[in-house]
């Protein structure tokens, strides 16, 4: 696997940055627009698969990630 592109908060990121490194596998990680189960402090009702929030994601710049992937990455810019 090259890397992977994914979404998450930066409060998870910052949480388990060493985890992330650990994996050693390169990724792009893109913020949430919304307030997050962190924000609301229910990342353990998260944790259990009980929080019902909704997330949104930055469509637009996710999709511009996707569609440079899918040319093989050249220029990737965003």
């Amino acid at each position: 696997m090259r890397g992977y592109i994914g979404c998450c908060c930066e409060a998870f990121i910052q949480k388990h940055q060493e985890d992330l490194e650990r994996a050693g596998v390169p990724a792009l990680l893109v913020d949430l627009n919304s307030e997050t189960c962190y924000d609301l402090g229910k990342e353990e009702e998260a944790y259990r698969g009980g929080f019902e929030g909704q997330t949104e994601l930055k469509l637009e710049i996710l999709s511009k990630l996707l569609t440079q992937a899918a040319r093989g990455g050249e220029d990737l810019e965003v």
